[in-house]
């Protein structure tokens, strides 16, 4: 049986992930806790500095999830060094624990950045939520079961939108009501998202969209918008 290596893999779709692999050969590989560089700084020296150095200062890392790759691009070796800053970075949650790593399966995207797909993102948010108060967990929970769209907002320093449009401020708690039309590419409205590096933004929130909803895992759209709580 091959012996267990960690490296750092990249995909036709420019992602790029840290993890545990036995087998590398081939256009699909499986990544035991793998977590996806979303974002790396320029002292990193490229993406290949991530297998060697790991995630310097400023990156922003995933957590870990059991993931099955596909069309992958390169496989790079990881030194110890590089894993051990992989490991720490993003610091574990009290779940982190072997039983309780999700399983998903999916593709990256980036340049600079690794995007990870809905799947991968919509796995990240009970982590984010994990510092939140236990009000906030609790919405979280009722809008879940509500069978409202939980999904990510970006908006820039000040808590307004960052892709378009205007709007006062937004924090936790607030509600967002919009006349309409309903329309994915209309000003009128409401907007989230389960693959947020494809959009601007300083700040990311966990929100919820209730109602009719339209769109992709992409941009999704609605008349209602809850602020549930803030991740970055």
């Amino acid at each position: 049986m091959a012996k267990e290596r960690a490296v750092m893999v990249t995909t036709a779709h420019r992602g790029v992930f840290f993890g545990y692999a036995k087998e590398t050969g081939g256009k699909t590989i499986k990544l035991r806790a793998a977590r996806c560089c979303v974002y790396w700084p320029a002292e990193n020296k490229g993406f290949l500095g991530l297998a060697n150095t790991g995630p310097l200062s400023g990156a922003k890392v995933g957590p870990a999830a059991d993931l099955e790759l596909r069309d992958i691009t390169s496989v790079a070796e990881c030194t110890p060094a590089a894993v051990k800053a992989w490991e720490k970075s993003p610091s574990p949650s009290p779940e982190h624990h072997a039983g309780a790593i999700p399983r998903i399966s999916g593709y990256g995207d980036g340049d600079g950045y690794g995007y990870g797909d809905g799947s991968y993102w919509r796995s990240c948010i009970k982590y984010f939520a994990a510092k939140w108060s236990a009000a906030q967990r609790k919405r979280l929970s009722e809008l879940g079961r509500a069978k409202a769209k939980i999904a990510y907002w970006r908006s820039d320093e000040s808590g307004r939108p960052a892709n378009g449009g205007r709007a006062d401020p937004v924090k936790a708690g607030d509600i967002q009501k919009v006349n309409g039309p309903l329309n994915l590419c209309h000003s009128g409205t409401l907007h989230a998202t389960l693959i947020p590096l494809k959009w601007k933004g300083e700040r990311w929130w966990i929100v919820a969209l209730k109602g009719e909803v339209v769109g992709d895992d992409e941009k999704y759209g609605a008349l209602e918008r809850e602020i549930i709580g803030e991740c970055l």
